[in-house]
């Protein structure tokens, strides 16, 4: 009986590798670890006769007796003697569990180094990241930096993991859009996170639906000045030019900039008078001061929106777009806009359509402006030309109906109440405001001239 003599000899014979093979395998296949036969499995795993596949087979089954039966002390003397290499791949994750679990912090993160993360569990990867901070402190390491953002992904993480993440982390707007939320919600610093998404998203073009609350939080910090004025330029164009929502804080922001003595980019303040001629209310002393200011700097530019109408009643500048009718078009990336008008007077449709290039007022903005009278009616359509390709894209019709309830003093008014009287057959009426018109058109050739 090989196997009970085997067992009976077994304390009596130390240093012969062959009867510790046998003793391991029992002839046959490798035999369980138990008290009795710990001994000379230790030292099958430093023979000479046995294959290497064996003895990373007793280390890992060698680890697990410790574990499982609370041998700590025999544990932690074999894992500080154990190395990466000495053991299969697939018992890294598991080893490196029981490690952290004893405390081998700095002797796990080695062999995660030494050999990968995977398959470790998220919440063993917080313990051993969060003690590596709290021991050595916050220092980039590009290991650590994957390992935290694994177990942020899987939703473990702590407020040492978050600032470290703060600190250091780069990807996506959107990965960095939810590190941003979390940190948040834990109460921990985001200035330079907040940074980073702002102006990875003025590079990128990305989208994230936060980026007001991220630059409401980043201006709260002490924002750049650079980054502060690129994010309103962008943030202006998305409004001005692709007609995307604004947010009230941005204007607020951008009149903060304004009173710094900063200067503004331009689109900053198209955004600026096109928001405000949409939200009278708000107009101030000081924002009126800045609304001349700008305006006036526009239209000294050649450029003119339909926006501008809005302002005739309270600018004097502005009055001369009063009596315009603009047509708005946005065009394609590298395309020309050609309108095709026709001006309808009583009715009458005889006439051929005029054809004329739509300027190009700002990014793709094209504008035409008419002056219609009562009665008058434009029908036209447009044309956006690539190169030799010439394609239909909008038509329309606009016309002046208005009775003039609203009276004006300009002369566009009384030509338009003239036609307005002419239409209802009412001749008084229609013979007083002639006079005045000629009354008033003498008046300004002769106390109006130019010198």
């Amino acid at each position: 009986m090989p196997d009970k003599l085997a067992s009976m000899a077994a304390p009596f014979v130390e240093g012969n590798d062959h009867f510790d093979l046998w003793l391991c395998e029992q002839g046959r296949e490798l035999a369980g670890i138990s008290k009795e036969n710990m001994a000379y499995m230790k030292r099958i795993t430093h023979s000479q006769v046995a294959v290497e596949e064996l003895q990373k087979e007793i280390r890992i089954r060698l680890v697990r007796f410790y574990f499982d039966n609370d041998r700590m002390a025999e544990l932690d003397e074999y894992l500080l003697a154990l190395s990466a290499e000495q053991v299969e791949g697939s018992c890294i994750a598991e080893l490196v569990r029981i490690m952290v679990l004893r405390g081998m912090y700095e002797k796990a993160y080695q062999w995660i180094k030494l050999r990968g993360g995977e398959g470790i569990e998220a919440k063993i990867i917080m313990r051993l990241c969060s003690r590596l901070i709290s021991l050595d402190g916050m220092a980039e390491d590009d290991v650590l930096t994957s390992l935290i953002f694994m177990a942020f992904k899987a939703g473990k993480y702590d407020e040492n993991l978050l600032n470290y993440l703060c600190a250091f982390f780069s990807g996506t707007c959107k990965e960095m859009r939810d590190i941003w939320r979390a940190a948040e919600s834990f109460g921990v610093e985001t200035y330079d996170l907040g940074e980073r998404i702002l102006v990875q998203m003025l590079y990128s073009g990305a989208h994230v639906g936060e980026k007001v609350d991220i630059f409401r939080r980043y201006i709260s910090g002490g924002a750049k000045s650079r980054v502060e004025i690129a994010f309103l330029a962008q943030y202006s164009y998305e409004y001005f030019v692709k007609d995307k929502l604004t947010d009230s804080f941005v204007m607020e922001d951008m009149q903060r900039v304004i009173e710094r003595k900063e200067e503004l980019p331009f689109v900053c303040k198209l955004a600026y008078t096109k928001y405000y001629a949409e939200n009278k209310k708000l107009v101030n002393e000081t924002v009126s001061y800045w609304l001349l200011l700008f305006l006036r700097e526009i239209t000294e530019s050649g450029k003119y929106f339909p926006y501008f109408k809005e302002y005739a009643d309270n600018i004097v500048l502005m009055r001369q777009y009063a009596d315009k009718t603009m047509v708005e078009y946005h065009v394609k990336d590298g395309a020309k806009a050609v309108i095709h008008y026709l001006i309808e007077r009583d009715g009458q449709e005889d006439g051929e359509y005029e054809k004329e290039e739509m300027q190009d007022m700002f990014g793709g903005i094209c504008v035409k402006q008419f002056i219609l009278f009562f009665g008058e009616s434009l029908q036209y359509y447009i044309t956006e030309n690539e190169g030799q390709h010439e394609q239909l894209t909008e038509s329309g019709t606009i016309s002046r109906n208005e009775t003039g309830l609203e009276q004006k003093e300009n002369r566009y008014q009384l030509i338009n109440d003239i036609a307005t009287g002419r239409n209802l057959h009412d001749y008084d009426t229609m013979e007083a405001l002639l006079s005045e018109y000629f009354e008033c058109d003498y008046m300004v050739r002769e106390f109006f001239r130019i010198k």
